[in-house]
């Protein structure tokens, strides 16, 4: 398979040039130009105009050879949609990017303690809001680790503009209270992570995936209402919290990681109708100290003993049905079972 290379057309004239001055009759072209350019044996070289940019086509190149054409415009293209950034721009409070259609909010500049999210900057809706839009200490900072800075904030409005909330968003933002809109479809990894002062929030059902790590370590968040409609909750996404009792959709068939992992204050917990124990993550419940009643819904989910690392099973009730894999999982692990 050849592979291709487009180089300016000055380039082309210089090479003519050169093949000229050599009076190489007996040569071809291209035996001047594989002298020429050994590295790129069997390419077919084409020509662009002023401006333009070198483009390589290989049937054999893969995302594995570190790079893509798609990732050649990665950086350029909104997590909303696929349009390409138009500009970068700011104003008072906020740095922002504007795309064909709307606007991503990407760093918030100003000092008041009470936010109010504009639905629309040029003209154009808000629609997402960027990573680590509320720490502007925190840039080049893993997700996952604590923030250099923990902004503090009275309140923070979000309008119905709002679809997206990019990673890390409102990381080590300090405020007790968050509203999400029902617009909002989509919340990255760690959006809200770190926040000690956060009691409850209610998500939209139009979520459909709580990504990693999404509230790790908000150590005082006691309730959240999950969707009706989620799928997947991932790794981490509730790890550390102040949950005391959940309960799960019954559309819930996988769960990553340590998703309720070092949750010290979680009591009781009823899973999804629909878990299957071949998608858990391991270590669960890893360190959930005062853990005491684990409630299965469906057939297809247990336990194993990674799930209960630091669970005193002693003290730890399992309920469910007859011939489910949590009665098998009670037994093996010596837990008391109870039907229901």
């Amino acid at each position: 398979m050849k592979k291709k290379i487009i180089i300016p057309i000055s380039v082309v004239v210089l090479i003519i040039i050169f093949i000229a001055g050599f009076s190489i009759c007996s040569s071809s072209n291209s035996q001047v130009l594989d002298a020429l350019f050994p590295a790129y044996d069997g390419l077919i070289i084409e020509s662009f105009g002023v401006g333009g940019l070198p483009h390589y086509e290989n049937d054999d190149f893969s995302e594995t050879d570190g790079f893509t054409e798609d990732n050649e415009i990665e950086d350029n293209i909104s997590s909303v949609g696929n349009e390409t950034l138009q500009y970068p721009s700011e104003n008072d409070e906020w740095e922002y990017d504007v795309y064909e259609t709307y606007i991503t909010l990407k760093k918030y500049k100003g000092n008041s303690k009470t936010v109010n999210i504009p639905s629309e900057i040029e003209n154009k809706p808000v629609k997402s809001i960027g990573s680590k839009c509320f720490n502007k200490d925190d840039q080049g900072v893993y997700n996952d680790t604590p923030p250099l800075k923990e902004p503090e904030f009275t309140s923070i409005n979000i309008p119905d503009s709002i679809e997206v909330i990019e990673s890390a968003a409102f990381k080590g933002v300090q405020i007790s209270k968050l509203i999400i809109p029902k617009s909002v479809y989509f919340i990255d990894e760690y959006a809200f992570a770190y926040n000690d002062k956060l009691e409850n929030i209610i998500l939209p059902n139009s979520i459909t995936v709580i990504k990693q790590g999404t509230f790790m370590n908000c150590t005082n968040l006691s309730s959240i209402q999950l969707p009706d409609n989620l799928e997947e909750i991932q790794g981490g996404a509730f790890e550390a919290t102040g949950l005391e009792n959940l309960i799960m959709p019954d559309s819930v068939a996988k769960c990553g990681d340590q998703v309720f992992a070092y949750c010290s204050k979680l009591k009781s917990i009823t899973l999804s109708e629909s878990l299957i124990t071949d998608t858990n993550g391991s270590e669960m419940f890893k360190k959930c100290l005062s853990l005491t009643e684990i409630h299965f819904s469906g057939l297809e989910a247990g336990l194993n003993e990674y799930d209960l690392n630091g669970v005193n099973i002693d003290n730890l009730t399992i309920y469910g049905k007859s011939g489910s894999k949590a009665a098998t999982s009670a037994t093996r692990l010596g837990i008391k079972f109870v039907l229901e």
